[in-house]
């Protein structure tokens, strides 16, 4: 008969790393969570600034979650599981809403079409679909790019206008623009790559490119103005989530 639980050794490692972990995101509350040309507020700040409304309620979840996780965790409560797996949940799932909300709320067609035909020339690629298909998904990728991908009030900017913007100052550490460029190449790449009877590598590689640029600039602006203890507190929280994922697949049944 074998068992999916763990020693008692490496459960009691694990109680530790989660205690850790969730003191961890106590202390990130105190740093800086918005670093912006050298001015710094504290996860703590953020909490108590009425500009933002009710969501600053929220931010108070981060100390006090973490600080439950800690304590279930150092007396080794039966509630551990349930509550590493709602606070890590609850946190990166908010993050996750924020970021992607923004994301949606600002993305104009342009953009949509470029994201959705490379994954779709990926897609297709891997599954071995019709090349048609992933030729097609990776034209339309190149197709948005040169449609508005931002804008308001009636002005919009294309892929393209993007990628033409000056670069930044380089003290201020974000990304040239011109990274920009290597959508539509990469796109072209993957379109043409799916006509090829002898291998769908490129398509897969050319689609990947692009999301992989726009994720890493997109990624790139938000470090620009996130501070550590915002990053220490997201990775703490994915941690939080893993640890229970962890515990909870340590109380599996025992298996004949």
């Amino acid at each position: 008969m074998t068992s999916a639980a763990t020693s008692p050794g490496r459960a009691g490692l694990g109680h530790h790393v989660l205690a850790i972990t969730g003191a961890a995101m106590v202390a990130a509350f105190f740093l800086p969570w918005i670093d912006l040309l050298g001015e710094t507020l504290t996860g703590f700040e953020l909490a108590r600034d009425a500009e933002l409304g009710g969501k600053r309620h929220l931010l108070w979840l981060c100390p006090l979650g973490g600080a439950a996780v800690a304590l279930a965790a150092v007396s080794r409560a039966s509630s551990l599981r349930a509550l590493a797996l709602v606070v890590g949940g609850g946190v990166v799932g908010f993050v996750a809403w924020q970021v992607g909300g923004g994301l949606i709320r600002s993305l104009h067609h342009g953009a949509w079409m470029t994201i959705l035909g490379a994954s779709a020339a990926i897609a297709t690629a891997a599954a071995r679909g019709g090349r048609g298909w992933t030729a097609a998904a990776g034209a339309v990728a190149v197709l948005g790019f040169f449609l508005p991908w931002l804008g308001s009030h009636g002005v919009t900017v294309t892929g393209l206008d993007l990628a033409r913007l000056p670069a930044a100052p380089a003290e201020l550490g974000l990304p040239s623009p011109a990274w920009l460029y290597l959508v539509p190449v990469a796109a072209a790449v993957a379109a043409l790559s799916a006509l090829s009877p002898r291998t769908r590598a490129g398509a897969i590689a050319g689609g990947a490119i692009v999301l992989a640029v726009l994720a890493f600039l997109y990624l790139r602006v938000y470090s620009f103005f996130l501070g550590w203890g915002a990053w220490l507190t997201l990775a703490a929280a994915a941690a939080l989530l893993l640890g229970g994922l962890a515990l909870l697949a340590t109380r599996a049944p025992a298996t004949r």
